[in-house]
């Protein structure tokens, strides 16, 4: 408990005294990356991605707050035979945009783009792309 707490304050002292430049922490297998951008937004963008002989799994997280903005854009995918299948998303709130809450589903090189109000172009995208996925898929 005691080191969630020192991480939270470093994190808060490092996102207030962030220069326009930012800065990057490497992790293994990907990065923490922190900057403000020019018009005073603060963004922090953490991922990781991990493939081996063309399996494996990406993560990409990202936080952009500040200026009447504040937005969490998320992205998993699993890596299968060098193909991207995966889920993503945002959910914030900016000032000139409003409220925005979306899903995209990755099956191979198609993206079905999702979320209020595009229900309908969901589902013709993710029908479009599951027939376009057991066409490109090679039968034994």
């Amino acid at each position: 408990m005691r080191f969630l707490l020192i991480v939270a304050i470093s994190l808060v002292f490092i996102l207030v005294h962030t220069q326009d430049s930012g800065f990057v922490i490497p992790l293994p297998f990907g990065g923490l990356n922190i900057k403000k951008t020019e018009d005073g937004k603060t963004e922090i963008d953490a991922n990781g991605n991990l493939n081996i002989f063309g399996w494996g799994a990406k993560k990409d997280f990202k936080i952009v707050t500040g200026n009447g903005t504040f937005d969490i854009k998320n992205k998993d995918t699993a890596i299968v035979n060098n193909t991207d299948f995966g889920l993503g998303g945002d959910l914030g709130v900016d000032k000139s945009k409003g409220i925005s809450n979306n899903v995209n589903l990755t099956l191979g090189d198609q993206t079905s783009h999702g979320g209020v109000g595009k229900e309908t172009n969901f589902i013709e995208e993710l029908i479009k792309s599951l027939q376009n996925l057991g066409s490109t898929t090679p039968k034994p």
